[in-house]
């Protein structure tokens, strides 16, 4: 089975602005290997005068065949724990970018 996606398809929906955050829709879809999908918020807020607070909440559908609770079903989880959190890091350092 093949680890690196043939194909990931990423998409930013609609935003909605709440009283202290923004909210931003997100999914990717990758064929060809077996990671999931995901399908997510991800929320920007103001955390103090000169710091933001990024987060993401949202869910992953294993693909068919993947049982959760198998050893490949762990490694999955494991690997979207890392992909998730270097995606926010790359928010983050974004964000943390001067103008």
């Amino acid at each position: 089975s093949q680890v690196v996606p043939r194909s990931l398809c990423a998409s930013i929906g609609g935003y909605r602005i709440r009283n202290d955050s923004a909210v931003a829709a997100i999914s990717w879809r990758a064929t060809g290997c077996w990671l999931p999908s995901l399908d997510a918020d991800l929320e920007l807020a103001a955390f103090g005068p000169a710091h933001s607070h990024v987060h993401l909440m949202g869910r992953y559908d294993l693909p068919d065949g993947i049982d959760r609770f198998s050893p490949t079903g762990s490694l999955v989880q494991r690997v979207m724990v890392v992909v998730v959190r270097q995606f926010l890091s790359l928010i983050a350092d974004e964000l943390a970018r001067p103008d």
